[in-house]
């Protein structure tokens, strides 16, 4: 799967159950990250998706940097979203990467936007 799909079927489901999801394609914006997810009830989330060929999620320098300028709770926060091999991964931007055992997975039954709101409840911002 192509990275443009794991994107679309992120704002898909978070529109499906009445949020709002966007991807964000501007090649002038340099580490500008690639979504923009807000499930019903929850804060606005910044995320870069990466798929993951290795056993660590990670971004550029300059993502990393805007992914930590985009926390500003209460009212937003960011994470990095990896996918590998039909599994979501979530971490807080690390400028080192995450090792995917250490990233929250998505539950099997679970739906994208719960699993968004779950990794905002877990990152307390």
């Amino acid at each position: 799967m192509r990275e443009s799909q794991i994107k679309q079927q992120m704002v898909r489901d978070i529109r499906k159950e009445g949020g709002y999801a966007r991807r964000i394609e501007d090649r002038f914006s340099v580490g500008m990250p690639d979504t923009v997810l807000i499930p019903k009830e929850c804060v606005v989330v910044w995320a870069e998706v990466k798929i993951v060929t290795g056993n660590t999620l990670r971004v550029s320098d300059r993502q990393y940097i805007e992914l930590r300028r985009l926390r500003v709770a209460p009212h937003s926060t960011s994470f990095m979203v990896g996918w590998k091999e039909g599994e979501f991964y979530i971490a807080p931007p690390n400028k080192d990467g995450v090792k995917l055992e250490d990233c929250m997975k998505q539950h099997l039954a679970e739906t994208f936007s719960d699993f968004i709101r779950r990794a905002v409840s877990h990152a307390a911002i």
